[in-house]
């Protein structure tokens, strides 16, 4: 508001851009806010808003799940060792399983029957 008020000229946009770059009202869209997205996790309220973003073809009269495309009861040592997956990436899979690049929107009752499906089935 200050910016506009003070302008002296024509509508001061680059002014606004340049005052709300690096908070939560920014105007740009740019490498760091990529990132900022893919570090979004499972649970999250902003996570679901950006899967929404990612599925406008949904009917979302229905209820809809944040869903593990690989479901999280893989992530053990165990199961993935049992997968050959090599022991040096192992810490990496189990950290970051739930990260928004595996969550998917699914409807809610085929979300609760494929339960812990393996992502192949």
């Amino acid at each position: 508001r200050d910016i506009i008020k003070n302008r002296t000229s024509s509508f001061p946009l680059e002014k606004i851009i340049n005052k709300l770059r690096g908070t939560n009202k920014s105007l740009t869209f740019d490498k760091d806010e990529i990132e900022n997205i893919l570090s979004l996790k499972y649970g999250l309220s902003l996570t679901f808003s950006i899967l929404v973003l990612l599925y406008p073809m949904l009917d979302f009269r229905n209820e809809f799940h944040e869903d593990h495309i690989y479901p999280r009861s893989l992530f053990t040592k165990r199961k993935l060792l049992k997968r050959n997956v090599p022991k040096d990436e192992i810490y990496e899979c189990i950290e970051n399983y739930n990260y928004i690049g595996n969550i998917q929107l699914l409807e809610g009752n085929i979300n609760r029957q494929k339960l812990d499906t393996e992502f192949d089935k």
